[in-house]
């Protein structure tokens, strides 16, 4: 088995990134008030942590010269990111309607720097930190990754409990006003990410134990997680108006899922070559994917700021199959550049 293509691992970077397409496509606000738009919307929650969780996992832990792998991973993040970061602003279909002939450089240096340009280009900030902070954590031993695993599994809980005690007051004072908003952080803020990326960085120490006791025990760890889930799916539902109750039952369905993806994905292989093509292109689907969903929900305004399943599909269907037909398009022209346009 090539150790460098995990099925699962795969299979987990294409669930989430259908996913992540689907949470936009949901509705045209953030939070619809339709019950199954709800549900859809808590339930595809798994999507960026899955992600997270990947990144995590396949970090090079092994011999690797540190400056190449630095390099490699700024080449192959950041150019993408900023070329279709300003292609959207320019275009005018940025999320936040930027627009450079207002001569807002400034606004567009801060929204590029902390991937607000459109607002799911967080991630691009959050892998960015997390993937520098893994050049100190390559150095640790897995006693010590596991230590802090658990000190990250405490803040997590701690931090949802109350996260008002996690946002120094000095934020204030670096951020612009209109960015010191609890939302913006939240989405960025460390204690939201890092106990998923040290999940898959754990998960990969000790794989060779872990793969064959989830391949052995398939059917009833995945009954038992898929009971779980529901009984968890039941809370969130159930405790909307309790924020921290919502959002601590909210990661465990996100670990349940991701375990139940996982053991299917080491169970057997299907359908590899569609799951490869979306694990490799993941970035740039990413990256692509948010104008498209956002021009289809245009075309039916009263309809799509409600939740309706019919065109949630067709704004996710559109998603996807746009961003494919850039990513082709992209490969064809530019060819080897390709990666540092799109992204794929």
């Amino acid at each position: 088995m090539d150790h460098n293509r995990w099925f699962e691992i795969d299979l987990i970077k294409a669930v989430c990134i259908l996913g992540v397409i689907y949470i936009h496509a949901l509705s045209r606000v953030m939070i619809t008030t339709d019950p199954i738009g709800l549900f859809l919307g808590d339930w595809t929650r798994f999507a960026v942590p899955g992600f997270i969780f990947a990144a995590g996992f396949l970090f090079k832990k092994g011999e690797v010269d540190t400056a190449d792998l630095a390099w490699r991973l700024l080449a192959r993040i950041i150019p993408p990111y900023l070329v279709c970061s300003l292609v959207f602003i320019f275009l005018g279909v940025a999320e936040r309607g930027v627009s450079a002939s207002r001569g807002e450089g400034a606004k567009i240096a801060t929204d590029l720097l902390f991937g607000n340009a459109i607002g799911i280009y967080y991630f691009v900030f959050v892998i960015s930190y997390l993937y520098a902070f893994s050049f100190l954590l390559r150095l640790c031993s897995s006693g010590m990754v596991l230590g802090l695993w658990f000190l990250s599994a405490a803040l997590t809980v701690w931090f949802y409990l109350n996260p008002l005690n996690f946002i120094p007051a000095i934020l204030k004072q670096i951020l612009p006003k209109e960015y010191y908003e609890l939302y913006f952080i939240l989405l960025r803020h460390p204690c939201v990410h890092l106990l998923f990326y040290l999940s898959g960085w754990a998960v990969n120490l000790y794989y060779d134990r872990i793969r064959p006791a989830l391949s052995r025990n398939f059917i009833p760890l995945v009954a038992a997680a898929v009971a779980a889930d529901i009984i968890a799916l039941y809370v969130i539902h159930r405790s909307r108006a309790h924020f921290s109750l919502w959002q601590l039952t909210i990661q465990v369905h996100i670990a349940l899922t991701l375990l139940c993806v996982m053991a299917v994905g080491i169970k057997g292989r299907f359908r590899v070559f569609f799951v490869d093509y979306l694990s490799r292109n993941t970035y740039a689907i990413f990256l692509l994917h948010f104008p498209f969903v956002r021009m289809i929900q245009n075309l039916f305004p009263e309809i799509t700021v409600r939740f309706s399943l019919f065109h949630s599909s067709f704004a996710w269907l559109g998603g996807l199959f746009g961003s494919v037909v850039v990513i082709t398009i992209a490969k064809l022209v530019f060819r080897k550049y390709s990666p540092y346009i799109v992204g794929a």
